[in-house]
């Protein structure tokens, strides 16, 4: 059988610029079904074409009013559908308001959702980037995800590139945020190939500045992924060191060897017993930047401070 490769990317965090769009490259956000089928009690289908011309208009107004009517007339099953578009329409319209950099308006926008989907959690993520609250954000994305996996808020999945934009977005604010978020889990298809990974999850792991000393933080972390290799039986790893951009390739050599030599020896101590190759690339491989514009360049730096876990079965 051949070997499956497995890739997480680890942060090595140490302790924005303005533009008209704080966000490059928004989640594109399902457009909601022209037509809805009626599957419900007498009088519902007399509403069908006014609900089905306010969804193709994109019309929340028209259909908050006649919300009130469906529900005494339609069964559960419709009216969670037209739930589930209105929240569309909202996280889209939303979503045109955060690339206008209408923020209090696209929160406004929001609150009229009736209802959690997919994309207005997308939408929650970015509000909460737009205020650096990276670790709210990648509770959102999160979410996000969950919502897409479950077939019962997502009949009908969104497209493949959609869905590597929610992870990516995800793994992006988890970076920024330092610390394990949500459960240790890997993406069963290709993720971006920009930052070298075939399938995986982020896994933040805090250092002292200028050092290879885990923070407290950072131990927790690294917890969580021991857990999570003994679940998978890992029997050969490999661990790659990145720094950000400052300094000689001589001195970022040497530390981010020495990073992964620290994570190597924490995992030993947790009882991980497969093979553990520790390497570094120093500043050589610095990631791409994310969709959101307000990253710092102290940020930034966080980002790229981190190591590649490749676990390999």
């Amino acid at each position: 059988m051949k070997n499956k490769l497995i890739s997480f990317v680890v942060i090595l965090w140490i302790s924005g610029c303005a533009t008209n769009s704080p966000i490059e490259n928004i989640v594109p956000f399902p457009s909601p079904p022209t037509t809805l089928s009626i599957q419900s009690r007498t009088g519902c289908a007399a509403h069908q074409s006014q609900v089905n011309q306010a969804i193709q208009n994109h019309d929340l107004d028209q259909l908050d009013n006649v919300l009130a009517t469906l529900n005494n007339q339609c069964s559960t099953a419709y009216l969670d559908s037209v739930k589930r578009s209105m929240a569309h329409i909202a996280a889209a319209q939303a979503g045109r308001s955060m690339e206008q950099a209408q923020i209090i308006e696209a929160q406004a926008i929001l609150k009229r959702a009736p209802t959690i989907v997919w994309s207005t959690q997308v939408m929650r993520g970015d509000m909460a980037a737009y205020d650096k609250q990276w670790q709210k954000a990648a509770e959102y994305f999160n979410q996000a995800i969950d919502l897409i996996n479950d077939p019962q808020t997502t009949p009908e999945k969104p497209a493949q590139t959609e869905i590597d934009k929610v992870y990516q977005s995800a793994l992006d604010a988890q970076l920024l945020a330092g610390e394990v978020i949500g459960p240790i889990r890997h993406q069963k298809h290709p993720m971006t190939r920009s930052i070298g990974l075939k399938t995986g999850y982020p896994m933040p792991v805090q250092f002292e500045f200028g050092g290879s000393k885990m923070s407290p933080k950072g131990k927790k972390s690294t917890q969580k992924l021991a857990n999570y290799l003994k679940k998978q039986r890992a029997r050969d790893i490999k661990l790659i060191g990145h720094t950000d951009t400052k300094g000689g390739h001589r001195i970022n050599d040497k530390i981010s060897k020495q990073r992964s030599l620290a994570v190597k020896s924490y995992l030993r101590k947790l009882g991980i017993r497969a093979k553990i190759s520790p390497s570094g690339r120093g500043k050589r491989e610095p990631l791409p930047l994310p969709r959101w514009k307000n990253l710092t360049q102290t940020e930034i730096d966080q980002r790229n401070r981190r190591v590649e876990f490749r676990i390999i079965n």
